[in-house]
């Protein structure tokens, strides 16, 4: 069925000159909002039962909504999501309340050669038309409906371009699902080959109405894009076996190859001039006579390409074989196959950049040392440094250190663009915690080594006990509670009161540390004259 006044709607419509979309910019809503569509609404009447449409004039109620991602799925029916696959914005055509009512979103853009191939995406809300026990409350034409129709420049419709939904008896309709007291159809995708309309304006009308007793209500999402007609190769080149993918666009019901595949898209050994075509039939179609065909020969391509590449001095851009280091502009002819080549110009700036850092240094427990690090040539960078916990400034040129245990530490310089990041690390080597035993004395009054004591860092709190035996086990030299280092405290090579005799002496030394471990200490000294 065709409503009677689409034509004249039509006609107003191509006369308007601000609704043309002219480059299909906005025809898919990506912009966020209606630019290049007229949203319009009005009241519904019966004649001569036929549905007609009275009254239309713009939306100024926002009848018409642009969905967004975060809209998420239909309220009504949630397997419906509220924009389609792969869109950031769809738009809901139809009042949801019940009211005697039809809205419609039109548009018009330039056919070039760019956008042959219009492709469109809808879904549709229907509330069921029956009574309570399944009786008919509403004759066909009084039900609420969907319609899509496609025109030339003189008003003309285009064969294969319509779907329309109305006056069903069964419930659910054909392609539509039930779902409470609604029939839905999901997302489904329809198109239409326009090589034949280059240089013409084509315009879109979307209708969706209610019933014409106002007690049912009638919805719908609409969603399109305009694409190329055309076989694409998924690269320039063959692969390395010489094989080629040849891509259509996706979302139609069938496609038939030369080959006799009937995927979307196919593998095929890549020799020139051998030429392939594939039979398209929109998904929405049922008559195979509504198929199109895009056609390709695989050619020579000559690809011409330039590349503007900023680097860290260090780094290398490849092109093809050839590999640069150095600022300047470089041009690479690179032949692949007998089927493509190419012409690579590469503009290349190599930011200089070179780090050094303190040397490794060695620090007693307890200590802290400086470490830094230096880039050239002078600039605004960013330093951050790993192990922060044992650092006083984390992002400093220059911190002090204070490790707990021999660390690595890391400097990641970033220059002010971001494009140069280098790493150089440093270590703080820090000596074992503990006291230093000596293996020999000699006590005969030279004021050198004279006494057996130990020597501790500054992670030693005290000695708690020493004690030195004999071969036979005996002490014969005991001390408690005294400071490392300190030699008054330490074992002069007596017993009783007269030296001892040279010899190899036992001793166990019990050690408390700052932070109140205690580490217990065993071995042998040798006593010498």
């Amino acid at each position: 069925m065709r409503y009677l006044l689409i034509w004249l709607c039509l006609i107003l419509f191509l006369s308007t000159s601000v609704l043309a979309q002219g480059d299909c910019q906005n025809i898919g809503f990506e912009q966020g909002n209606t630019d290049g569509w007229i949203l319009t609404y009005g009241s519904l009447g019966i004649k001569d039962q036929k549905m007609i449409y009275e009254n239309e004039k713009n939306d100024t109620n926002s009848i018409h909504y642009v969905t967004g991602l975060n809209d998420g799925n239909d309220a009504r029916i949630p397997s419906i999501t509220m924009v389609s696959s792969g869109s950031k914005h769809s738009i809901r055509i139809g009042n949801l309340q019940q009211i005697i009512q039809f809205s419609r979103a039109k548009s018009t853009f330039a056919v070039t050669s760019n956008n042959t191939l219009f492709q469109y995406k809808f879904a549709i809300v229907l509330q069921k038309s029956v009574g309570k026990y399944g009786e008919i409350t509403h004759l066909p034409y009084q039900k609420p409906g969907f319609n899509i129709s496609i025109f030339d420049n003189n008003g003309k419709e285009l064969s294969c371009s319509s779907y329309n939904i109305q006056g069903q008896v069964k419930f659910p309709a054909d392609g539509f699902r039930a779902y409470k007291d609604y029939q839905y159809r999901d997302w489904t995708i329809g198109a239409i080959d326009l090589r034949n309309y280059i240089g013409q304006n084509i315009t879109i009308v979307v209708t969706v109405h209610s019933c014409t007793a106002g007690g049912h209500i009638g919805y719908a999402y609409l969603d399109a894009q305009c694409l190329k007609s055309e076989i694409k190769p998924s690269s320039s080149c063959p692969d390395e076996n010489g094989y080629l993918t040849l891509m259509v666009p996706e979302g139609f019901g069938k496609y038939t190859w030369s080959t006799g595949e009937t995927t979307r898209n196919i593998r095929v050994k890549a020799k020139l001039g051998d030429p392939y075509f594939v039979k398209i039939i929109p998904q929405n179609s049922l008559d195979s006579s509504c198929a199109f065909q895009l056609d390709y020969k695989i050619q020579f391509q000559k690809n011409d390409a330039t590349i503007d590449s900023t680097i860290c001095e260090g780094e290398q851009v490849a092109v093809g074989d050839t590999v640069y280091k150095t600022s300047g502009t470089y041009v690479r002819n690179i032949m692949h196959t007998d089927l493509c080549d190419s012409t690579v110009t590469l503009n290349l700036e190599v930011v200089p950049m070179k780090l050094s850092v303190t040397p490794d240094s060695y620090i007693k427990y307890g200590d802290s040392v400086e470490i830094s690090v230096k880039t050239e040539p002078q600039g605004d960078y960013q330093y951050v440094w790993n192990n922060t916990s044992s650092l006083s400034c984390p992002d400093c040129v220059e911190t002090w250190a204070k490790p707990l245990r021999t660390t690595e530490y890391t400097v990641t310089v970033t220059d002010e663009d971001k494009i140069c990041s280098k790493q150089e690390s440093v270590s703080v080597h820090v000596k074992p915690c503990g006291i230093i035993i000596p293996e020999v004395f000699s006590p005969n009054d030279d004021q050198i080594n004279d006494v057996f004591f130990v020597k501790g860092n500054t992670c030693v709190k005290q000695i708690l006990e020493m004690s030195v035996y004999n071969r036979w086990g005996e002490i014969i030299y005991n001390q408690k509670n005294f400071q490392p280092s300190d030699p008054t405290q330490g074992w002069p090579g007596t017993y009783n009161n007269k030296p001892s005799t040279p010899g190899v002496y036992l001793y166990k030394i019990k050690v408390e540390l700052e932070d109140g471990e205690v580490v217990d200490y065993s071995g042998k000294v040798s006593l010498v004259r």
